[in-house]
C-alpha cells in the first residue's frame, strides 16, 4: 500500500541581502534583510518543478543596557509537487516552546507535513544579567501553512518564555 518514489530535484537559487548590523553573531543595533528565490524545473533536470520565495527582515535597537531584537520572516512556494521541499515551524530557531519542525498541516496518520506558506514573528528583550551574562525574554509566534491548514492569524502558534546567555571570548552561547 506504500509506494516510495525516487526524485531527483534540480533547482536554481537565487538571494539578496543587505546588512546593516553592528555585529553579526551579537547584533545591538542595525537591520538584515534578505530575500531567496528557488526554482525547480525539468529544464534545470529536475524530477519536479516549483518556485519558492523567504523573506527574512531583522531589526535591532538599543534603549540604554536593553536590546530590543525583532524578527518577521515569510515565504510562499508556488505550483510545488514536491512534497518532501515543504516549509517547516518549530524548534529554537523558529518558534521556540514547540518542538523542531512540529508545527503545520498534518496528514492523515498525524505527521506533519510543513506547509506551502510560512509565517514567523520573534520578539526579544535583552538584557544584562553579570559580567558574561545576559538574560533574554521572548515572544514568538508562527506556523507553517498548506492545503490542509489553509493560512489564518489565528493559527499562529505562540511560544513565549526566558534564557540565559553567556557572551564568551569564543562565542554566544545560548
Amino acid at each position: 500500500p506504500f509506494a516510495f518514489q525516487d526524485l531527483k530535484v534540480a533547482r536554481l537559487t537565487v538571494a539578496g541581502l543587505y546588512d546593516r548590523r553592528d555585529d553579526p553573531a551579537d547584533s545591538r543595533r542595525g537591520t538584515f534583510s534578505s530575500v531567496a528565490f528557488d526554482q525547480a524545473s525539468s529544464w534545470l533536470g529536475s524530477d519536479t518543478s516549483y518556485r519558492k520565495v523567504l523573506a527574512q527582515q531583522y531589526a535591532f535597537w538599543t534603549l540604554g543596557r536593553v536590546v530590543l531584537a525583532s524578527r518577521a520572516i515569510g515565504g510562499t512556494t508556488y505550483g510545488s509537487d514536491d512534497p518532501t521541499d515543504r516549509f517547516q515551524a518549530g524548534g529554537a530557531t523558529t518558534v521556540r516552546g514547540y518542538a523542531e519542525n512540529s508545527l503545520g498541516g498534518r496528514d492523515v496518520f498525524g505527521g506533519v507535513v510543513g506547509g506551502n506558506e510560512l509565517l514567523i514573528l520573534n520578539q526579544e528583550l535583552r538584557f544584562p544579567l553579570y559580567r558574561w551574562f545576559r538574560g533574554v525574554a521572548f515572544v514568538d509566534a508562527g506556523n507553517a501553512f498548506g492545503e490542509l491548514q489553509p493560512f489564518a492569524v489565528g493559527d499562529l502558534a505562540v511560544g513565549y518564555g526566558v534564557g540565559l546567555r553567556l557572551s564568551s571570548p569564543i562565542g554566544l552561547l545560548r
